[in-house]
């Protein structure tokens, strides 16, 4: 019964206390419009902002900005100026008290309010409550988490309160700064704006009488002291560990470039670099464990380059021990591209592939080092020690993070804890340099055995070259004393070879001149070409032997009704083929006397020469033979007879672009050819301005300096371009033309063609 009573009593006070205070405004509204003074006006709307609701702030604010303004307007003198202003900067004070004060503050619109009182102060030239309001700014971004914006504002406020030595607010703006930029994930230099903060304020207490600053100041300062200089030190740590690694893959690469075929020097290089993009990315991550870089991941950047640090590393281990790297290479690059494309959109995923990665490097690297330790390669018992020191390196860090968790979450002995943290940074920098160490020991030991090697070899080659000089010394010695024999003999033997040139180039002068006989006999056998011409007016004979005497041959006969005329290309070339080719001549000569049939001529020819050169099946018998195209006009030649042994025939009829190839029997005369064989006989219909060529095959077969053939395709080509020209011009341009196609090379064999044109 009572407890209801005394909330009777309790709601009525309330009500009560609310009509007095609605009282008090009505009454104070009343004496600002009955036109009491300025001064008098501007303390009413004071105490009417002192006295209304929170949420009625804003009406009455505006009424006393409103009414201050009007004043302000028509006030010249500036120290009443300043008195105006200084209301508006109180009652704009209670629009900030409004958006602030409420259950979901609105900090933009206080931000706003603050920079409308700023503009007051400065009107009035208040830097020190500029300052303070810049920091009331600050503090207004930092609660709705714009750190940039916030520590802006809190440094302004910093450098006017330096500029007005206002060093009491200075160590508070130092604070704020501080907190801010610890919010912000800056802890080092968040721990700086404290340790600044509090030096100020030391500075200051001792300038007083009164007492320094408290104890659980001195102890923030001694903590804050510790925590910055372990920072540091840690940062410093992790930078020259990221500088030392850089200076070396720079080195490396270096060295690779200038000899390319180390590869060691390649991977370790790239490795190096790898390692000291991700240390420096672990620096910032370090001094900065909450920041946001908008360019890129610098967890997943972290990650990506530590394993392309161990996949180098695993290469450059291969490279030593291994000439060519293991297909399990291969799955390497393979788990840390699926590292790559499921980070993003499957991080489970992700993670058990660069788990693997790790994995697999830890066992491949372990496993090629034992190897190579069991085949006794060289350096594998130095990378055996990196192994095991890095092992017990690694136990280091655990146990020694095991130690300050223990310290920080159960004792709270922090300046223990530092003290573990300086170990711990020392025991991560020799984990991280331990590679680079040993890799250091064993190129110093690969150089010191290269120096070794080459200074040796060099005490081998002073060695080598003293007894090559004695003996070069020797040697002169020897040569000076058998110089005057050598003389006497050299001039002996140079007169025997003298009189022994003079009998070659006797015997050599008597075959010239025997063959040379030889060709007037093989020329007296030949018909002249004034004989063919009586009979063939517009014709021609290109004859080039490739010796004095040639294995080609031109014949030529006439009878009562036909003329006869071949071209015919016997085995070889030289003698051999003169001798041929007069058999041939002959045994023409023999058939054209008793038939005048082509066929009948090649067949009676084939059986005569097998016959004189006693060729048979038997192994031992010659196979030298006659390839012929063999062609018979009638006398008004209005008609052709051909047959060939390997020859074809080729007219190129009048106002025609082609050639029209008669072809022959693909057999020889003579030879391995039976003597039953049979030659067919083609009849070709001719007419005025048809051209017959017939030849043997050494313009064809003639090679050009350029090792090139020139072949019957160009050879039949070049005829039906000249075949308009006069004879006579086409056997000069036929000669021309093999002369400069074969330029400074030999002729390759006999050359004859023979043109007819009807």
């Amino acid at each position: 019964m009572k407890k209801l009573i005394l909330l009777f009593l309790f709601l009525n006070l309330f009500q009560a206390s609310g009509f007095a205070q609605d009282k008090k405004i009505k009454k104070l509204l009343q004496e600002i419009n009955s036109g009491q003074a300025d001064t008098l006006s501007l303390k009413a709307y004071k105490k009417i902002l002192d006295a209304c609701e929170l949420e009625d702030n804003p009406k009455y604010a505006a009424m006393g900005v409103s009414y201050v303004d009007s004043l302000i307007g028509i006030t010249i003198d500036r120290k009443q100026k300043n008195n105006f202003l200084k209301y508006k900067a109180t009652y704009l004070a209670y629009f900030s008290y409004y958006y602030t004060g409420k259950k979901n503050p609105n900090y933009t619109k206080a931000i706003d309010n603050e920079i409308r009182i700023l503009k007051v102060k400065n009107e009035m030239g208040d830097r020190k409550a500029t300052a303070k309001l810049f920091n009331t700014v600050g503090n207004y971004y930092f609660n709705s988490d714009n750190f940039n914006e916030a520590i802006r504002c809190h440094e302004r406020a910093i450098q006017l309160q330096t500029n007005t030595k206002d060093y009491e607010e200075m160590s508070d703006s130092y604070f704020q700064l501080g907190s801010t930029y610890y919010r912000a994930g800056n802890a080092p230099e968040g721990y700086f704006n404290y340790y600044l903060a509090l030096k100020i304020k030391n500075k200051l207490a001792e300038k007083k009488t009164t007492s320094k600053i408290s104890t659980f100041e001195s102890r923030f300062e001694n903590f804050v002291e510790d925590k910055l200089s372990s920072t540091s030190f840690t940062a410093g740590i992790i930078g020259l560990i990221a500088g030392f690694l850089l200076s070396l893959g720079i080195l490396h690469l270096f060295l690779f470039l200038f000899h390319t075929a180390g590869k060691s020097n390649l991977f370790y290089g790239l490795y190096a670099l790898c390692s000291a993009l991700a240390v420096l990315i672990l620096l910032y991550n370090f001094c900065y464990p909450a920041a946001e870089i908008t360019s890129f991941n610098s967890s997943f950047t972290h990650e990506l380059l530590g394993s392309l640090a161990y996949l180098f590393l695993v290469f450059f281990l291969y490279s030593l021990f291994y000439p060519k790297p293991l297909k399990l290479i291969y799955v390497l690059i393979l788990l840390l591209v699926a590292y790559l494309g499921c980070y993003k959109w499957s991080p489970g995923t992700a993670s058990v592939a660069i788990f693997l990665f790790r994995i697999i490097v830890l066992i491949e690297m372990i496993r090629v080092v034992i190897v190579a330790r069991k085949k006794k390669k060289e350096g594998a018992s130095l990378f055996s020690f990196w192994m095991w020191a890095s092992l017990f390196l690694f136990i280091t860090i655990f146990i020694t993070i095991a130690v300050i968790v223990e310290q920080v979450v159960v004792s709270s002995t922090l300046s223990i804890s530092i003290g573990w943290i300086y170990f711990l940074a020392i025991i991560f920098c020799l984990t991280y340099l331990n590679f680079s160490i040993v890799m250091s020991v064993f190129l110093a030991r690969q150089v010191a055995k290269t120096n070794k090697g080459l200074e040796k070899q060099i005490v081998e080659n002073k060695e080598l070259s003293e007894k090559m000089l004695q003996q070069e010394i020797e040697k002169k010695k020897i040569l000076e004393t058998q110089n005057e024999q050598l003389e006497t003999m050299v001039h002996q033997r140079t007169s025997e070879l003298l009189k022994q040139k003079e009998i070659v180039e006797e015997k050599q002068q008597e075959i010239l001149d025997s063959i040379s006989y030889a060709q007037r006999i093989q020329n007296a056998l030949l018909p002249s070409f004034e004989e063919i011409r009586q009979v063939f007016p517009q014709s021609f004979v290109f004859f080039k032997p490739k010796d004095i005497v040639s294995g080609d041959f031109y014949w030529f006969a006439e009878t009562e009704h036909k003329i006869l005329i071949a071209a015919a290309d016997c085995t070889g070339h030289g003698v051999p083929g003169a001798f041929m080719s007069t058999i041939g001549s002959e045994k023409l000569n023999e058939a054209a006397n008793s038939m005048t049939d082509v066929s009948d001529i090649l067949h009676w020819v084939n059986i005569r020469m097998k016959k004189v050169l006693h060729q048979s099946d038997n192994e031992d018998s010659t196979r030298d033979g006659m390839d012929i195209a063999l062609i018979a006009f009638n006398k008004e030649m209005t008609t052709m007879e051909y047959a060939g042994a390997n020859r074809p025939v080729w007219i190129i009829r009048k106002d025609s672009n082609e050639i029209e190839e008669t072809k022959a029997e693909k057999v020889s005369i003579g030879g391995l050819t039976e003597d039953e064989q049979l030659f067919t006989k083609h009849i070709l219909q001719l007419a005025k301005g048809d051209t017959i060529y017939i030849s043997t095959d050494g313009y064809a077969d003639q090679f050009s300096p350029e090792d090139k053939k020139l072949m019957t395709k160009r050879f039949k080509e070049m005829l039906l371009s000249i075949n308009n020209k006069p004879m006579e011009e086409q056997r000069n341009y036929l000669d021309t033309f093999i002369e400069n196609w074969k330029g400074t090379m030999e002729q390759t064999d006999d050359i004859l063609v023979i043109g007819i044109k009807i």
